[in-house]
């Protein structure tokens, strides 16, 4: 399968076993009804039905009809035939072979289709980040967003959060606004060093504790970006870090969205 080319559409399911084994049935089921339709004797004539329906009303509707003759002229029940049975197993087993190869051709589709989008797709990762200072009161820090895949990344989106609390208060935030100043698309084993400053201003209070290590400096990106065929994918990434002077740091303690 080339890269970029969605892949196939499942196979449309065959239905004509079902068509024979009900036009079989039918034919089975018109032919047991016809046997089992009672004999016209010569003797019972229209004329004399007449008579007696004018003479005998009363006599007439107190007879209780006769149960159909099911049984064939020597004794025994009527049988189906040999041929309609047979043909009813064939249907049968033509639509049991019909319905596994339906559902094993539209298995190695899935499968396929699974390949596919972890084979052929971009792979973005967020990785060597460092606190860099403050910029202008701000939290500053550097990083690498590399293309591990094979095709580009499509309509990249930056977003970031940061925080200054203490080492147990520390917390997962939302994200802000989108941030723009970033490319949009990432080719293949391109690597791009890049750097980004937080949102908030920095207070005196603030430095001391980061200095003093009494506080620590969360700073987390999330890039939300499409592969070729355009399914949406996540690379994130958040570091702690005391920032200032013997500057300490290390992963972020909750789980992160890369898939």
């Amino acid at each position: 399968m080339e890269p970029g080319k969605a892949p196939a559409s499942p196979p449309r399911i065959s239905l004509w076993p079902l068509a024979l084994l009900g036009t079989l049935l039918f034919a089975w089921s018109s032919s047991k009804g016809n046997q089992r339709r009672e004999p016209v004797h010569p003797q019972d004539s229209t004329s004399s039905k007449d008579d007696d329906t004018r003479s005998q009303p009363a006599l007439i509707a107190n007879v209780v009809p006769s149960k159909p003759n099911t049984e064939s002229a020597d004794g025994g029940k009527k049988r189906t035939p040999l041929w309609e049975k047979l043909a009813v197993l064939v249907a049968l087993g033509l639509l049991i072979v019909n319905i596994f190869q339906m559902r094993a051709t539209q298995d190695a589709a899935n499968t396929a289709t699974s390949t596919y989008k972890l084979t052929f797709r971009s792979r973005l990762v967020i990785s060597g980040m460092s606190p860099e200072g403050l910029d202008h009161g701000r939290l500053h820090i550097s990083f690498h967003v590399p293309n591990y895949g094979p095709t580009p990344a499509k309509n990249l989106r930056f977003y970031r959060f940061e925080s200054i609390d203490r080492w147990d208060q520390t917390k997962r935030m939302p994200y802000g606004p989108q941030v723009t100043i970033y490319p949009q698309m990432l080719l293949p084993n391109d690597t791009n060093g890049m750097g980004m400053t937080g949102d908030r201003i920095t207070s005196e209070n603030e430095i001391k504790g980061l200095i003093s290590h009494d506080l620590v400096a969360t700073f987390s990106i999330l890039i939300v970006y499409e592969d070729e065929i355009g399914i949406t994918h996540h690379a994130e990434y958040c570091e702690q870090s005391t920032w200032l002077q013997s500057a300490w740091n290390q992963p972020c303690w909750w789980l992160v969205q890369n898939d």
